[in-house]
């Protein structure tokens, strides 16, 4: 099931992380060839903001 969570619930959770070493970590696998990168894509948000009001 889908779980919506709110802006000071995602806050909360996001306190006790650093990922200053995981993005670290992952720009050296990146540059040594260990990663699959998927394609560039975009998501827009607005026109979704737009269909909920």
């Amino acid at each position: 099931m889908t779980e919506i969570f709110n802006l000071s619930q995602i806050k909360e959770a996001l306190k006790n992380i650093d990922p200053i070493q995981a993005i670290e970590e992952g720009f050296v696998a990146y540059s040594q060839g260990k990663v699959v990168v998927p394609p560039i894509g975009e998501m827009i948000l607005n026109a979704l903001l737009e269909m909920s009001t």
